[in-house]
């Protein structure tokens, strides 16, 4: 399979409620995509390749395998639980989807709405779904406010679930730029994720560990939430680095919503 970028295309959201589960048994050419953040991103990724690509009536596509296929019919699918298909609707067009009703009356609706963004940026800086909330929110009512907590690295310094590291030592400062010019934040904070230090320090309190990990992290391996050696449990890479990557990821959405509350003080209200 080819991993190939795609333009982009807004058809995601209405596929998605018309598309069923499993995949078409006769599938084309499987193409893969770059990891998609979301169902609605790698939808999104499909129908735009599918756009470009003759006789693609159908697409079968899974989010977590990183999959799409096209074929001219779909008589017969194939169950998978990772997969959906469905028919492939306005085809080259861009199609903004917006779910939310029209307000009675017509006009927008008087009330005042945050949203809340927090995680790392990524290498892709793709923020084109948080663009289309926004937009989608801005409408319908009378205020939309968007408040986000990032961080300066486009990666996390904290292991991922597969094992791997994605890299910590690319500055996410252009790509705060292009978010600051395409989302006109309310506010944005930006803070430092410092590797191994910080996360044995977030991990929690110091226990007799294994030499393995005390080699580590230069010291007696932390305590797991449970009050058990992190190093006693497997799956998906679980560990004191992972614990505080969670942490972290609890720490850019409280950071998120501070945001907002702050503004509600100074400026009175909702997100506005």
């Amino acid at each position: 399979m080819a991993e190939q970028p795609a333009p982009a295309h807004h058809g995601g959201a209405r596929w998605i409620a018309t598309s069923s589960g499993g995949a078409c048994a006769f599938a084309g050419a499987s193409h893969r995509m770059p990891s998609p953040h979301s169902w609605l991103s790698a939808v999104d990724w499909c129908l735009a390749l599918a756009a470009r690509t003759p006789g693609c009536k159908y697409v079968s596509v899974s989010r977590f395998k990183r999959h799409c296929s096209c074929s001219g019919s779909c008589e017969a699918t194939t169950p998978n639980a990772t997969f959906r298909h469905g028919r492939v609707t306005g085809r080259g067009v861009r199609v903004d989807w917006d779910p939310l009703p029209p307000p009675p009356g017509g006009g927008k609706i008087p009330a005042r709405v945050a949203l809340q963004v927090s995680g790392h940026l990524r290498t892709s800086c793709a923020f084109g779904a948080v663009e289309r909330h926004l937009s989608a929110c801005r409408r319908r009512f009378r205020t939309c406010s968007v408040f986000v907590h990032t961080w300066s690295s486009l990666e996390p310094a904290t292991l991922h679930w597969s094992g791997a590291r994605r890299g910590a030592d690319r500055s996410s400062a252009a790509c705060v730029t292009r978010l600051r010019a395409a989302l006109e934040p309310a506010a944005l904070l930006i803070e430092e994720q410092n590797g191994t230090a910080v996360w044995r320090a977030a991990a929690g309190r110091a226990a007799a560990g294994s030499a393995v990990a005390a080699r580590a992290t230069g010291g007696p391996a932390p305590l797991a939430p449970d009050g058990k050696p992190f190093d006693t449990i497997r799956r998906l890479h679980w560990g004191a680095e992972r614990y505080a990557g969670w942490l972290y990821n609890a720490r850019g959405m409280r950071g998120a919503a501070r945001l907002r509350a702050s503004h509600e003080q100074q400026h009175g209200g909702g997100g506005g």
